[in-house]
């Protein structure tokens, strides 16, 4: 009986030998076979373990942040990676390489946004592609090669991401619709995006207004672009249509505008060249028949003022997440000079052809001021999440 029970242990040990051994080159047949890896570290939860080309890491569904990352690549030498996270209170971070964890570990911030790219000797040979899932976003779409990838000025967290690398010229794994969400609109960088859906035609501008994405401040007076018909043809450039900049330099993740001082005139745009670390959006006056907007760099919102019918409505919103309650506080405090600004601009400009004659008198800075504290009650009331004074077609507020 004891021989059995001896003859029995020793096979068992034998076979969880190889059991073990063959898992073992199992795993390494596929790390083998694989051309990048990556690990995150979720909340509450720690480091993950790693996953490769294209699977998921984090999670979906649960609501918990990422707070760190590391990335490398695989089987080879010639081909190295590096990355950069936008963190919470911290903004970008400085890029890390090769594993070198990139984000925070203790501190309970969140990762925003990540940009990834190659490096090495073989570098030109591959695309780094990737795609983040983020707070009341999901799915973003995929960007490559040191692009930004996530959100920036919303407050939102990282949840999950996805890496690929892929032979230079590759098709992209999936749509590479809204990559990264700048705050207040969206735009991407080999075009530009309207108010309203881009039909081709911007006639009328009335503002043009610049969010500098980069770690840096740039002076407005720096950002150059040309607009150009469907023939290529330059129609004319920044400094020829617009007259009036604000404010003099852009902060990292600030946004200024200019006036245009040709609004009277009507542009065939196919094409709009822009510096491509600078987000550029141009107010159209079609645009501007549904919602008068301005932008007010000094409480960094955008002012919707009006909707519909102007001489009998007046509605109000700040175009700000409502997360973001302590830039609410900035604005309700900045208030009532920047509406006069905002109104003042526009009145002096339009020449009483933006909203008549009639609406003139009313939005005017003595007219405006008597109905200011409409203005603040709405944005405050947003602000609590009271209600959305955007949406709601009942409201009517009596400008007389």
């Amino acid at each position: 009986m004891k021989k059995k029970l001896t003859y029995l242990m020793i096979c068992c040990l034998f076979l969880g030998v190889l059991f073990s051994g063959n898992v073992f080159a199992e795993d390494l047949a596929v790390e083998q076979t694989k051309n990048v890896k990556y690990a995150t570290h979720v909340q509450n939860e720690g480091w993950q373990d790693w996953k490769y080309d294209g699977v998921m890491s984090g999670t979906s569904g649960r609501g918990l942040r990422l707070e760190g990352i590391r990335i490398e690549t695989v089987n080879n030498a010639d081909l190295g990676i590096e990355y950069s996270t936008h963190v919470q209170n911290y903004g970008w971070q400085g890029f890390k390489a090769n594993g070198i964890m990139s984000g925070t570990s203790g501190e309970g911030l969140r990762l925003e946004a990540i940009r990834i790219r190659l490096t090495g000797t073989d570098a030109a040979n591959y695309d780094v592609w990737y795609h983040v899932h983020a707070q009341n976003v999901g799915w973003m779409g995929w960007t490559k090669n040191g692009a930004d990838s996530g959100t920036a000025g919303y407050g939102y967290r990282l949840e999950g991401i996805e890496i690929k690398i892929l032979p230079k010229g590759s098709d992209a794994p999936g749509t590479t619709e809204n990559a990264y969400l700048s705050y207040g609109f969206i735009v991407e960088q080999t075009g530009f995006q309207t108010y309203e859906d881009y039909d081709g035609t911007i006639s009328s501008m009335l503002f043009c207004s610049f969010v500098n994405n980069t770690s840096s401040p740039v002076k407005i007076t720096d950002i150059s672009f040309s607009l150009k018909d469907a023939d290529d043809i330059v129609l004319g450039t920044s400094s020829e249509v617009f007259i009036d900049y604000a404010p003099e330099v852009i902060m990292p993740g600030q946004r200024g505008f200019a006036v245009d001082s040709a609004y009277k005139n009507y542009y065939k745009i196919a094409s709009l060249d822009e510096p491509k670390s600078i987000n550029v959006r141009i107010n159209t006056r079609e645009a501007q028949a549904k919602d008068m907007i301005g932008i007010l760099n000094a409480s960094n919102a955008s002012i919707a003022l009006g909707k519909d019918d102007y001489a009998t409505r007046v509605v109000c919103l700040v175009e700000n997440p409502t997360n973001r309650i302590a830039y609410y506080n900035t604005v309700v405090a900045g208030l009532y000079d920047s509406n006069n600004q905002l109104i003042g601009c526009l009145y002096d400009l339009s020449d009483s052809t933006i909203i008549g004659p009639y609406e003139t008198a009313k939005y005017s800075l003595d007219g405006w001021m008597a109905h200011s504290s409409l203005f603040q009650n709405a944005v405050k009331a947003e602000a609590a999440g009271k209600v959305n004074f955007y949406e709601d077609e009942t409201l009517n507020i009596d400008t007389e």
